[in-house]
């Protein structure tokens, strides 16, 4: 199997999300200033489209062009992957924990009512509304799709590190 025309579809797949997840970054670096709490998350969700953009370059100007690139080109590849696949089983636990709530929709009732009587507040009556219901299930679908793609480029892209190892010689 070919796996270049994989990679590069996964790419450009990819490039929208990448845009997605950098403006929300930005924004989320605002929060960070007010709640140091969110440092961790705010660093692994800022990483994803770094590694999306370092992925980009590196496929047009590496293997596309086949220009050389710098060393450090690959080192953000790398260190950003690795968090990326962080990213990524930390989405798989996410949608497993939405499937399981939604899956039974009296547990979901009842985590909320629990929720909702640990904040001292109430619960509106849209969330569990079965298009709510819905709605997060489509969004546990994305997510899972995301999680997957990402997984599988970040694979693709270490595989064409060592293909393409050549690239990164020259300095």
């Amino acid at each position: 199997m070919k796996i270049l025309p994989v990679y590069r579809v996964l790419t450009y797949i990819l490039l929208p999300f990448g845009a997605y997840f950098g403006l929300q970054a930005l924004t989320a670096m605002i929060q960070v200033f007010g709640n140091p709490i969110f440092m961790l998350f705010t660093f692994i969700f800022a990483c994803v489209p770094i590694y999306i953009f370092c992925s980009f370059i590196f496929l047009q100007k590496g293997i596309k062009n086949a220009q050389p690139c710098k060393k450090s080109l690959r080192d953000w590849i790398r260190a950003n992957a690795v968090v990326t696949i962080i990213y990524v089983f930390l989405g798989l636990l996410a949608v497993i924990g939405m499937l399981m709530f939604v899956s039974d929709p009296e547990l979901f009732k009842q985590a909320l009512a629990k929720f909702s009587a640990d904040q001292k507040t109430a619960v509106p009556a849209e969330i569990t509304d079965p298009r709510s219901i819905q709605t997060i299930k489509y969004m546990a679908g994305i997510m899972l799709a995301l999680s997957i793609v990402l997984l599988v480029h970040v694979i693709l892209t270490f595989r064409m590190l060592k293909l393409y190892k050549h690239v990164f010689q020259v300095e």
